[in-house]
């Protein structure tokens, strides 16, 4: 079964995370996103073939998904799972 798209909701939500953690971390918001890319690179090239199948479960548009995309789908996953047991 194909999965929803992310709603708009969803991503906002997202943004306000990575804002909450630049905050936090007292860093821009950009300088948070830049690491969080950086951590997505590292993870799709990892060798095990497992790791790398798993990353490219996030939908995106692209060969990388934004920071917020990846926060927003594993909040999702995670709700379902908590709902799901």
């Amino acid at each position: 079964m194909r999965e929803k798209r992310l709603t708009e909701a969803e991503l906002m939500k997202a943004r306000q995370a990575i804002l909450q953690i630049a905050r936090r971390e007292r860093r821009s918001v950009d300088e948070v996103r830049q690491e969080m890319v950086e951590a997505l690179r590292i993870g799709l090239s990892d060798p095990d073939p497992r790791i790398r199948a798993a990353w490219q479960e996030i939908p995106c548009a692209g060969k990388i998904p934004t920071p917020e995309k990846v926060i927003a789908w594993s909040t999702r996953r995670i709700k379902r799972k908590i709902t799901d047991h």
